[in-house]
């Protein structure tokens, strides 16, 4: 598994908005967690590293990417959602490797449920498994807890974000401090699409134009809990 590097990235997005220079270096196993104010330019930096906005970037990993509105054909299984992915990335065995991952999220008695007739938590699961399935090089999430309640949400962190060596870097933006920023080995806070700090979580509360994003909740508290 290779790290993400794309130091002093500079992205365009609709409207004039713009981001940067900002560093996104990342090792495997490590998440990095962004956060900021709506329009800081979070989305747009998640675009940028999936390819979908127009920047500096010039890495090649392969990525997967799970959407905050999950982004599933409501027409298609949930097996269907995930095997087109695997399928179009020509993953070996698609289909079985679709299967494998909706399993791994514990989805394996769902396979031929649409997604409309899902909880929110459960589809949250399918676009995961879909961003899994594809075996990425570096995974990207926009905000996967958005709307759901704590237990849920912890369910779904769980699954969402892999840990150890051979995981990818993953890049995670979320409004949700308490649950999401004390799972980041570092965090990158974004304002008026600027980088104004980058570094460690236990550092935002000393900070006064900062402490806004400094959990409750430290990352002991969230490495005890028995999800």
């Amino acid at each position: 598994m290779r790290a993400l590097e794309a130091a002093k990235l500079v992205a365009h997005g609709r409207g004039g908005l713009a981001l940067g220079p900002v560093d996104v270096n990342v090792l495997p196993g490590e998440v990095l967690v962004v956060v900021g104010a709506t329009g800081s330019g979070k989305s747009l930096l998640l675009a940028a590293l999936a390819g979908l906005a127009p920047s500096t970037v010039a890495h090649d990993l392969s990525v997967g990417m799970v959407f905050q509105s999950a982004a599933l054909d409501d027409a298609c299984s949930a097996f269907e959602n995930v095997a087109r992915a695997t399928r179009a990335r020509r993953v070996p065995a698609p289909d079985e490797a679709a299967r494998t991952a909706l399993v791994s999220v514990g989805l394996g008695d769902a396979l031929a449920t649409l997604p409309r007739q899902l909880s929110g938590g459960m589809r949250r699961r399918v676009a995961i498994a879909r961003a899994l399935a594809v075996a990425p090089e570096l995974l990207l999430l926009d905000d996967p807890t958005a709307g759901l309640d704590p237990r849920t949400t912890r369910e779904v962190l769980a699954l969402a974000l892999p840990s150890g060596p051979q995981a990818p870097p993953t890049v995670i933006v979320t409004h949700d401090v308490d649950e999401v920023v004390p799972r980041a080995d570092r965090v990158l806070v974004l304002s008026a699409g600027r980088q104004c700090f980058l570094g460690a979580a236990s550092l935002l509360a000393s900070e006064p134009a900062l402490a806004c994003y400094a959990p409750r909740r430290g990352t002991d508290d969230v490495h005890a809990e028995a999800w």
